[in-house]
């Protein structure tokens, strides 16, 4: 559509500057519009709350057509990107002293293009390229269409233009609904991002006489363009483990450095092994940008015997598959067998434990393992030494003991089972003087007795907990809730000890293990609250928390320390286990607070209110920042569009109701 506004007054005109000297390569910076008052009018007056429009107006911008280009009144612009719940918001303001513009909206006509890609969790990348076409007044309306990602008029955008006061330009402002670029929205924390104007200096000629852009690249050429403010370049994997080794003090050598996929794409990843430590880093753990790391329990005289790496579930990624000797009080030792995989979070989790051998002495055991398709045989070993008499009866919670001639099993194997997220026994033969002894028993026909499963141990579950997270033995959570959150019927139960999610059950991993999920916190901040409620709609509970984090924001060129208080949901069962839910519902500095109501959680949504303000209204609210990636904003009571909103999930992730 074109409308006709009153000329600008040429102190508005001074937001372009005359000359910038920017460099040839230009991050695009995408502003959270906040509580701006965007009008789209084509008058650019109210862009001011973001600064200045970013100019683009120097030679060594031009990436096409140099010697056609006459200096910053032949072509060059300024732009500002804003995005909010509806889509992307696009404000420039062109310089050309020969508009060229037709209502065909031709490939060589002026017109400003906005080249857009972001990576997905699997390494491929999605581009799009928006051409926006200025109309003219009286005559004909402007066009946004696509010329990467699809072809053509792009359904429900808008755009309207203005002529300059000298009459040697344009001011422009357009709307892109989320629903013509999707993949954006999502993956904001890839962005990258190149605005270019393509100036004809006469009509109907083949091509853009000239070029002048924030960068190189474009929509063909996505790799080519520059990541945008904000935006996280995956960092080189030697980076990620020299600041692994940095955060965690580890200055001994690797005990195992070996390429691998951990993700099941074409994409490998790298799995570290150093005393105490395992890790794991590259594009399939956090995209990237992130090492994942498990530390190895600490036991006296741990000794790492053998490590392997392989595909143990079946599904194209492989697992990490220790052997360690480790020390007891007891005065033996054991062999413990520990499998750790990547999981869809990309987080590193341990997901098997077998005991597989003891010493003591000159006497000795270790068990047989082998590894099948989709699992692993573990067989009993031939003891030196031991007998049924002298063999330590010593266990630990959450691991199965050896195999031994004396016990029910002389071979077990386990298969992974995608629900309990662990190997389970699938199949096993018993010791022949347990057999001959089950012969004389009066069974059923076809339903001989299998091992009999291990009583739950919650109390061994948590110390074995807190051993592995070097917590004092006497460590209590800070909060605690019981609910059904997981598997059967049965209440488990949901923890914090300090920046850590635990949960733990008497059926829960058949009450031998746990599941922990690091918490998004640092040092200084704190969970507030903690409550259960079927967020997803699937039956069962999710854990919510309520946690309090200080932020440092630029605000106006000056950093603003802040309180800000999240709301996370985390579930602990089916294909999403993790967080599934974040938003942020307060923001404090000083005696001054927004702080949104948390109303009905349950039944697959979570419904949040605006709230109240406190020493802010909508002309003082500094803050215009666009959340952390996967979180939703906060809400802001002078606007009328968020004073209640629901979120639904919608089978893998949460979506704002209409």
């Amino acid at each position: 559509m074109t409308r006709h506004p009153a000329p600008l007054l040429a102190s508005a005109l001074s937001i372009l500057l005359a000359s910038s000297g920017a460099s040839a390569q230009t991050a695009v910076e995408l502003f959270e519009r906040g509580a701006a008052r965007l009008t789209l009018d084509g008058l650019i007056r109210e862009w001011s709350g973001f600064g200045q429009l970013r100019a683009v107006d120097d030679r060594s911008s031009v990436t096409a057509g140099l010697a056609s280009w006459r200096g910053s009144d032949d072509a060059s612009f300024g732009y500002a990107l804003a995005r909010d719940d509806d889509g992307l918001w696009i404000a420039a303001e062109v310089r050309d002293d020969t508009l060229v513009r037709s209502a065909a909206h031709a490939d060589a006509d002026d017109h400003l293009s906005v080249a857009l890609a972001v990576t997905t969790p699997e390494g491929r990348t999605i581009a799009y390229e928006l051409d926006l076409y200025p109309g003219e007044p009286g005559s004909f309306p402007g066009a946004v269409r696509l010329r990467v990602g699809g072809r053509g008029a792009v359904a429900r955008a808008e755009i309207v233009e203005a002529p300059l006061p000298d009459r040697v330009g344009f001011t422009l402002e357009a709307r892109i609904p989320w629903s013509a670029i999707p993949e954006v929205r999502a993956r904001l924390a890839s962005l990258r991002a190149r605005v270019a104007y393509a100036d004809a200096d006469a009509p109907r000629r083949a091509s853009a006489d000239s070029v002048i852009a924030t960068g190189p690249g474009d929509g063909a050429h996505p790799e080519a363009m520059p990541l945008a403010v904000g935006a996280s370049a995956p960092p080189a994997p030697s980076a990620l483990l020299d600041r692994f080794r940095s955060e965690h003090g580890v200055t001994a050598p690797a005990r195992l450095d070996r390429t691998v996929d951990l993700a099941g794409d074409p994409r490998p990843e790298r799995v570290v092994v150093f005393p105490g430590y395992v890790v794991a880093l590259g594009p399939g753990v956090a995209q990237g940008t992130a090492y994942a790391f498990i530390r190895l329990p600490a036991r006296n005289n741990d000794d790492l015997l053998d490590v392997t790496v392989r595909d143990l579930t079946g599904d194209g990624k492989s697992e990490v598959v220790l052997r360690q000797r480790a020390g007891t009080e007891g005065g033996f030792t054991r062999e413990l067998l520990t499998v750790y995989r990547v999981d869809e979070g990309g987080n590193l989790q341990q997901v098997f434990t077998h005991e597989v051998g003891r010493a003591q002495g000159a006497s000795r055991l270790s068990d047989r393992v082998s590894y099948e398709p989709s699992g692993l045989r573990i067989e009993a070993g031939t003891p030196v030494g031991f007998t049924a008499a002298t063999w330590p009866s010593a266990t630990e919670a959450g691991v199965e003991a050896p195999l031994t001639p004396w016990s029910a099993d002389r071979e077990r194997v386990f298969a992974w089972s995608p629900g309990a997220r662990t190997f389970t026994l699938a199949r096993s033969e018993r010791n022949a003087p347990v057999a001959a002894a089950a012969a004389t028993a009066i069974t059923p026909a076809g339903n001989a007795p299998g091992p009999a499963p291990l009583a739950a141990d919650l109390d061994g579950v948590l110390r074995l907990f807190r051993q592995r997270e070097s917590l004092p033995e006497g460590a209590a959570p800070s909060h605690r809730a019981s609910g059904d959150v997981a598997e059967d019927a049965t209440a488990e139960e949901v923890l914090v000890f300090g920046r850590t999610l635990v949960v733990v059950g008497p059926r829960f991993y058949g009450g031998r293990s746990y599941y922990s999920v690091a918490l998004p916190l640092a040092e200084g901040d704190a969970v507030l609250d903690l409550r259960l409620a079927d967020l997803t709609g699937d039956g069962k509970r999710e854990a919510v928390l309520r946690v309090r984090r200080a932020v440092t924001a630029q605000v106006q060129g000056a950093a603003v320390s802040s309180q800000r208080e999240m709301i996370l949901g985390y579930t602990v069962t089916g294909e999403r286990r993790g967080r599934v839910f974040a938003a942020e519902v307060a923001r404090r500095v000083g005696d001054h607070a927004v702080v949104n109501e948390v109303g009905a959680l349950g039944n697959g949504s979570v419904t949040l209110r605006s709230g109240s303000a406190q020493g802010w209204t909508a002309a003082t609210y500094p803050f215009h920042d666009a959340p952390p990636q996967g979180f939703f904003p906060l809400l802001l009571p002078w606007e009328p569009a968020q004073r209640q909103v629901t979120y639904r999930w919608a089978g893998s992730a949460f979506e704002r109701a209409p």
